[in-house]
């Protein structure tokens, strides 16, 4: 494992001590993408603007790993995953329509995110699907301009 490996695993555990061994073994594989596979800067942090033109700000606070397929993942949908983020991060929020969301799901509407919504506060009522390469999904919720993170999934799943 290298350095930057170690070094990244020991920050996560860090901040999210709730990360199981099997997750945090999947940072090296990760850390060995190709550059042009990893999350550039230009999406990690958005620019300041007024108010009304905002750009959406990615957030991983309510990321639950149990429910993500990162040992899955490949080049194509890492980069189609990358895509979504960039594309999040360079819509104003007053423009969500442009995210081009395929579904909304309502908490109860169905029993296979149940396990994505138990780890949501109770006043998250519905989470919106966006469509990544090979069936996958990425799941998140929006309030104003913060676009939150809550499940990626490299699998299809049923949600209709």
């Amino acid at each position: 494992m290298s350095k930057s490996s170690q070094s990244l695993i020991k920050i996560i555990k860090s901040r999210l001590p709730s990360c199981s061994e099997k997750r945090l073994g999947h940072i090296d594989k990760i850390t060995r993408l190709p550059s042009d596979s990893l999350i550039p800067d230009s999406v990690s942090s958005a620019p300041e603007t007024d108010d009304e033109t905002k750009n959406f700000v990615l957030c991983f606070d309510y990321l639950d790993w149990d429910e993500c397929d990162f040992e899955t993942i490949n080049k194509a949908s890492s980069k189609a995953i990358i895509e979504l983020f960039k594309n999040a991060t360079s819509t104003a929020w007053n423009k969500i329509a442009d995210l081009k969301i395929r579904d909304t799901i309502r908490r109860g509407e169905n029993k296979e995110l149940e396990r994505v919504f138990s780890s949501l506060p109770p006043d998250v009522d519905k989470i919106h699907e966006f469509t990544v390469s090979d069936g996958g999904r990425i799941f998140a919720f929006i309030v104003i301009e913060t676009f939150y993170i809550v499940a990626i999934k490299t699998r299809h799943i049923n949600t209709r």
